[in-house]
């Protein structure tokens, strides 16, 4: 037997007997938020390189490279009626991926050196405002392509980078960076590198395997939450095309603002060529080795 409410019981006693229904439409699936995209500006920059994060001011810190210079942009407030034009010129590079990073007040930018193998690191501590100078973190043994990188609250960072096919993984803790090391998967080539903070380093990556196949993968490099400190889970992948097939995965962004959300790019040169950005997201409070991905 169920019992009725309060407010069914005082409805059956009124003196109308006239039924209605009520619908509610929530912007959401499976109780995750639905995002609902607005187009906030268009602009003249070439399709490249880029990066961006949200400090704890709610600030909108981007940086992009383009012609082998690095690009820098903070909108303290951005919104539909910010300048999203505006960029400051932070001097020559080399012609590779870019990374941004915060947590709290604390911003960091890696950029790759002139040189294609150093990387260098700047660093904010007021949301980006200004940044200090260059710092070297690793210097790559060979061309370094794609760049990614997450910061915990206590200020340990990690950077990821990659050389060809394989992804290395240099950390900071206690003010000083360590030795990069490789990890201990494989791949081909790589196409694009995300990562966030969350109990573990949790990273996506594009590219190619040993049979030519187009990828997207995550992995986690252990911080203690399902992974041991340093060690790197197997790839897990999330999409997959036959070589030949004329698709390939590219640029991926990966984030946790209230569950897992992945992005990426999907790029098909056949007859009616498209290249359009994919998302996903995870179910709430799942861990990214649940592989949960809509």
């Amino acid at each position: 037997m169920r019992s009725l409410t309060s407010t069914l019981l005082a409805a059956q006693k009124s003196a109308s007997g006239a039924p209605f229904v009520r619908v509610q439409v929530r912007e959401r699936i499976g109780n995750i938020v639905r995002l609902r995209w607005d187009r906030l500006y268009t602009g003249s920059e070439p399709d490249t390189y880029h990066a961006l994060t949200v400090p704890g001011d709610a600030s909108l810190v981007r940086a992009r490279v383009a012609s082998a210079t690095l690009y820098y942009q903070r909108v303290a407030s951005p919104g539909p009626g910010s300048d999203f034009s505006s960029w400051t010129s932070l001097g020559s590079v080399a012609q590779a991926d870019v990374a941004l990073a915060s947590h709290g007040s604390a911003v960091l930018l890696f950029y790759v050196h002139t040189d294609g193998v150093t990387i260098k690191v700047r660093e904010s501590q007021d949301y980006g405002a200004t940044l200090g100078p260059p710092v070297t973190v690793a210097t790559a043994a060979g061309a370094v392509g794609w760049l990614a990188a997450a910061l915990k609250s206590d200020g340990t960072a990690l950077l990821l980078y990659s050389v060809g096919g394989t992804v290395y993984a240099v950390k900071r803790s206690g003010g000083t960076w360590g030795t990069p090391a490789p990890w201990t998967n494989s791949a081909a080539t790589i196409a694009g590198l995300a990562c966030v903070y969350y109990g573990d380093f949790n990273l996506a990556a594009a590219g190619t395997d040993a049979d030519g196949d187009a990828k997207l993968w995550t992995t986690i490099y252990g911080d203690g939450l399902n992974q041991p400190v340093g060690v790197w889970s197997s790839l897990k992948e999330v999409a997959a095309a036959d070589a030949g097939s004329g698709v390939s995965f590219r640029v991926p962004f990966l984030d946790r603002p209230d569950t897992f959300r992945l992005f990426f790019v999907e790029e098909y040169t056949g007859t009616q060529a498209y290249s359009r950005p994919l998302w996903s997201y995870f179910p709430a409070s799942q861990d990214l080795v649940a592989e949960a991905w809509r």
